[in-house]
């Protein structure tokens, strides 16, 4: 793996979501393929968290308030 441009890990946890992951030094970035119609239990994330949606519309909880995009 270059240490300036990793080569990317396909990950499938469920029928519904598919990863794609490259770790660059202590940087990680995640490009998530989220199906129509795909549900998550509420969760939590030690670290910080950014999300760009590229395609479709997401609605998400953050702290007990809804927030929808508007794509």
């Amino acid at each position: 793996m270059s240490k300036f441009f990793p080569v990317p890990q396909i990950i499938k946890p469920r029928p519904d979501l598919e990863l794609t992951v490259f770790q660059c030094q202590e940087i990680v970035v995640q490009l998530d393929n989220i199906l129509p119609g795909a549900i998550f239990e509420p969760h939590q994330h030690p670290e910080s968290q950014m999300g760009m949606i590229f395609a479709g519309c997401v609605e998400i909880n953050v702290g007990g308030k809804k927030e929808k995009s508007n794509f």
